[in-house]
């Protein structure tokens, strides 16, 4: 009898070992999977904001954009104006001139 318990507490002390070695590779499973998904919703995450920051990139280069083209028309604009003005002096001292 004595024998037999001893060899009966030797089984429960394996099967419990080996329950024990089944959690723990049931719990590394489960902690990789969700450190895997922190994983791609980090990824997710970063790739949205550096989505985000090259729209807003773009949109700040557009605006630079135009304002460069106002002022160049601008200054084209004045250069012509100048130009007339100018053109118009030249008329008006030719027309004096034949007076």
């Amino acid at each position: 009898a004595a024998m037999r318990g001893k060899q009966a507490r030797k089984e429960l002390a394996e099967q419990g070992e080996a329950a024990t070695k089944v959690q723990a590779a049931m719990r590394g499973k489960q902690e990789r999977k969700e450190l895997a998904e922190q994983g791609e919703a980090a990824t997710k995450v970063q790739a949205a904001m550096r989505g985000k920051q090259a729209r807003k990139e773009l949109a700040e280069q557009g605006e630079a954009a135009t304002k460069v083209q106002a002022a160049m028309r601008g200054k084209q604009e004045r250069k012509e104006l100048a130009e007339q003005g100018e053109a118009a002096t030249k008329v008006q001292a030719a027309m004096r001139g034949k007076q």
